[in-house]
């Protein structure tokens, strides 16, 4: 599922969704001097890692899976990005990297996927220097079960719950709600934590709304955002977010 290649079917979706999420990195990176060590966790086919590569001289990314790794180096390669130390590893990688080696450390849409979030979470903390900022992105409760619809009545119920929603063969997802990522922040003794719900459209709740055969034109994607911003700030929506992204500091 190569979806940063143009020709898969889900380009345009999943191009309104990165865009939606480097709104939310790309300030709070900028603030990071170039000289900076990057990683990059759970790197995928490399949504993430090419924004880290064009801003910071070193960057490390890693993912379990070999295909995705693949590809993340084939997007980097294209765009003139060589310097990436690109590894085939799970978290547990982690345990073996000397502490306190970045001074960013991204995590979207990883934590969520594990069978232990805060267990992954002080994985990723220590490899981070004292101050170091931490971004984070987990599937959201209520709106994320509105697009990835349980099948039966009792999915629902255990995932609203707060429990792990497992689809053998398909996906193992934990979904949070607000109150749920600030404890799962705490605990990890981050500080200058700021949350921001995200992603009601396209993939979100109200994916009905929009026609994604027209994301490619950037004026529909336009009209898109701006309605994406209004759910984010309406009380009567916000709420609704299928993704809640964190940014936080490790405390010296």
């Amino acid at each position: 599922m190569d979806f940063i290649r143009p020709a898969s079917p889900y380009h345009h979706l999943k191009g309104l969704s990165t865009q939606i999420y480097r709104r939310f990195l790309e300030p709070r990176l900028k603030r990071i001097p170039k000289s900076a060590a990057a990683l990059d966790a759970g790197c995928g086919i490399g949504r993430f890692t090419p924004l880290l590569a064009e801003r910071f001289r070193k960057v490390v990314a890693f993912d379990p899976s070999w295909s995705s790794l693949r590809a993340c180096r084939r997007h980097l390669r294209e765009q003139g990005l060589g310097h990436v130390d690109l590894r085939w590893a799970d978290l547990s990688f982690l345990d073996s990297w000397p502490a306190e080696s970045f001074d960013v450390v991204l995590g979207m849409e990883l934590i969520g996927y594990t069978n232990d979030p805060l267990c992954s979470l002080r994985r990723l903390i220590r490899v981070a220097k004292p101050g170091a900022l931490i971004l984070l992105s987990l599937e959201a409760r209520p709106g994320a079960l509105c697009a990835q619809a349980p099948s039966t009545p009792e999915r629902l119920r255990s995932a609203l719950a707060g429990e792990p929603f497992l689809v053998p063969g398909d996906r193992y997802v934990r979904y949070f709600d607000l109150a749920a990522f600030r404890k799962l922040l705490r605990r990890a003794h981050l500080s200058d934590v700021v949350i921001e719900p995200s992603h009601y459209l396209g993939e979100g709740p109200f994916w009905q709304a929009i026609d994604d055969a027209r994301l490619g034109d950037p004026a529909y994607a336009a009209r898109v955002l701006r309605v994406e911003d209004y759910c984010r700030t309406d009380p009567q929506t916000k709420a609704w977010a299928r993704v809640l992204s964190a940014s936080a500091r490790k405390l010296h």
